[in-house]
C-alpha cells in the first residue's frame, strides 16, 4: 500500500475480533500493521489465516477505490482543474439599446411591485369601497377567487389601486347589481373597460334607452 499514510478498519471487525483468544486477537492486528506496511506478512496459524483474509481482501478494495480516486485527480488536474466563471460583461453607459433595456427592467420592476398587493388586503379595499357605493361585501378569498387572482396578478395592468379609485368616478358602472368583487377578477378585459373609462357617464346625464338596455343585459351576463 504504498503512497498511502493510512488506512480503514471497519467497525464490523470487532465480531470476529472478540471470538479470538487475546493472544491471538494481538498477532491479528500484528498481521494487518504489517500488510498496509508493504511487509506481507505470513502464519501458519490456520485461526489467524481465516480471521485475517477477509480483512486483507477489504483492503485490497479500498486500495483500489483510492488509485481510481487520485488517476481522476490527476487527470482533473493536468486539464487546470476546475473551468474558471467566465467574467461579466461590463456595461457601456454611453450605449442607447443598454438604456433601453435598463428602463424596461425598471418598468417591470414596477408593475411587479404594484401587483404584490396581498389578497386579504384586497379584501379589505373591495369592502371598504363597497361599503361607500354601495355594493356588495365580501365575507372571504375563496379558493376561486385565488385562482383568478394569482393570474390577475401576473398582467401589468392589474392595479387593483387604481381600479377602485377609477371605478368610483364612472356612475354608469354603479347602475346594475353586476359590478362587484368577481366580475373585476373574472377576465383582463373587464378591469381594462374600467381603467379605459368605458362606463364613464356624466353624473347629470340620464342614461338613454339604449344605457338602460345595456345595463338589463350586463345584469343577466354578470349578475351579483
Amino acid at each position: 500500500m504504498e503512497g498511502k499514510k493510512s488506512f480503514v478498519l471497519y467497525a464490523d471487525l470487532l465480531h470476529t475480533v472478540q471470538k479470538l483468544p487475546k493472544d491471538k486477537a494481538g498477532e491479528l492486528l500484528v498481521l494487518i500493521l504489517e500488510y498496509v506496511n508493504d511487509l506481507n506478512p505470513t502464519t501458519e496459524d490456520l485461526l489467524l489465516q481465516i480471521a485475517f483474509e477477509p480483512i486483507k481482501q477489504q483492503l485490497k478494495r479500498d486500495l483500489i477505490k483510492y488509485q481510481v480516486f487520485r488517476e481522476k485527480q490527476a487527470t482533473n488536474g493536468s486539464k487546470g482543474g476546475r473551468p474558471t466563471k467566465p467574467k461579466p460583461k461590463k456595461e457601456n453607459p454611453k450605449n442607447p439599446s443598454l438604456i433601453s433595456e435598463t428602463q424596461k427592467s425598471l418598468s417591470v420592476s414596477v408593475n411587479a411591485n404594484v401587483n404584490e398587493i396581498d389578497n386579504n388586503t384586497m379584501l379589505l379595499m373591495w369592502n371598504d369601497f363597497a361599503v361607500k357605493n354601495g355594493r356588495k361585501t365580501l365575507k372571504a378569498i375563496t379558493p376561486e377567487r385565488i385562482l383568478k387572482l394569482d393570474v390577475r396578478k401576473k398582467e401589468p395592468l392589474f392595479d387593483f389601486k387604481s381600479i377602485l379609485e377609477i371605478a368610483s368616478k364612472q356612475k354608469w358602472i354603479f347602475s346594475g347589481e353586476w359590478f362587484n368583487f368577481d366580475w373585476i377578477i373574472k377576465n383582463q378585459g373587464n378591469y381594462i373597460k374600467i381603467l379605459e373609462g368605458k362606463f364613464g357617464v356624466e353624473e347629470t346625464q340620464e342614461p338613454n334607452r339604449n344605457t338602460n338596455r345595456a345595463v338589463g343585459t350586463a345584469d343577466k351576463e354578470f349578475g351579483g
